[in-house]
């Protein structure tokens, strides 16, 4: 009597609904209440910092029409496969010079320019939502989306596409000899990522490790305590790196030796540009010591070339700390000279870095924007 039911609802739904069940799977039919992933042609799904912490980088897409074949997967992903896709949208300068590695004959840094001078608009559709990088449903669900096969992303059909390294991705499934990896669809080389839209300090799950905490925990002026977002660095003392707390013990090696020492310099920089009533602080991991000066729940102002516009006070730092040019013995060019204080010398050029902290994923995860 069950079964003879079940049927005639299946078939009653049918029947009333043939445009609906035309459009939805096998699957979809026996599950009538399942829920659908809303799917408008006429609306943009752009990517929120509440579409998960981790997302699946289906596609990249860069060029004239790029926004508006992203838009045709974003759709398809939503309609065809019931995914929640999702469309971010990136400005991309590569006109500009930059700093490039090592100095000029006069000690100046070197300028460069990247060998395609471009400035685009870039692509990408994610899926999402994920809470954790490592939860079986974000790897199903990437399994899944790499052997799909989009009628948007058909280069048969449309003669063109405006996806990111396509003839190449098509060579390679070509040429691979796993036979389960030529079946890949066009999103073969999709691959888990962070939702750009969040902050660094979220994807520190578990905050600091235990030795680090331990090393920075009786420190007077931990740059932990500094209340503030930013704070700018102005020397790096590097040593040895260690993964073990009783390597720190006396009676080590050289590894100790190298952290004792980075330590001691930046606790001696630290102290002397308190006796100038200058705020600084040190922070010591397995790595390094650095010292900071200052606090900045903001940098400045964001251009729109994509460049920030530093706030007069940490202009004043960069100008105080870094270092000055001079003439190089015998030559007609110039160097950098550090400046110090108690003898100890601070880095070339002062930075800003985020001030570490603990994890403040919680504070983040399931929060309405």
């Amino acid at each position: 009597m069950f079964l003879r039911r079940s049927c005639l609802l299946l078939l009653a739904l049918v029947t009333l609904s043939p445009t609906v069940a035309s459009a939805r799977g096998p699957l979809d039919l026996l599950l009538p209440f399942r829920k659908r992933v809303e799917a408008n042609p006429r609306k943009t799904y752009w990517l929120r910092p509440k579409h998960g912490p981790w997302l699946i980088l289906a596609a990249n897409f860069a060029g004239k029409g790029s926004d508006k074949q992203a838009n045709e997967l974003v759709y398809e992903l939503r309609k065809r496969y019931n995914l929640t896709a999702y469309l971010h949208a990136k400005r991309f300068d590569y006109s500009k010079r930059m700093v490039g590695r090592g100095v000029t004959k006069k000690g100046k840094p070197r300028r460069m320019k990247h060998l395609h001078d471009s400035r685009f608009v870039g692509y990408a559709v994610l899926v999402g939502d994920f809470d954790n990088v490592n939860e079986p449903k974000l790897e199903k669900t990437l399994n899944r989306v790499k052997f799909l096969r989009p009628s948007c992303l058909d280069v048969k059909k449309h003669k063109w596409s405006t996806q990111r390294l396509v003839g190449l991705r098509h060579l390679q499934r070509q040429m691979v000899l796993d036979p389960n990896r030529r079946k890949r669809g066009q999103m073969g080389n999709a691959f888990a990522t962070r939702n750009p839209l969040l902050p660094k300090e979220y994807f520190v799950p578990k905050g600091l490790d235990p030795l680090v905490l331990d090393m920075n925990r009786d420190v007077k002026y931990s740059l932990m305590k500094n209340p503030a977002r930013y704070s700018i660095r102005v020397a790096t003392f590097r040593g040895k790196s260690t993964m073990k707390l009783n390597e720190m013990r006396p009676g080590n090696g050289a590894t100790t030796r190298q952290l004792e020492k980075a330590a001691i310099k930046a606790h001696d920089m630290t102290m002397a540009l308190r006796r100038k009533n200058i705020p600084a602080w040190e922070f010591h991991d397995r790595f390094e010591s650095v010292v900071t000066v200052g606090g900045f729940n903001t940098l400045g102002r964001k251009m729109k070339n994509g460049k920030t516009e530093f706030q007069p006070r940490i202009v004043r730092i960069f100008d105080q700390f870094k270092a000055s040019e001079i003439k190089l013995p015998g030559s007609l060019g110039a160097g950098m000279q550090p400046k110090r204080i108690a003898g100890i010398p601070f880095d070339v050029q002062p930075w800003p870095i985020h001030v570490p902290r603990q994890s403040i994923g919680a504070v983040y995860a399931r929060r309405s924007y």
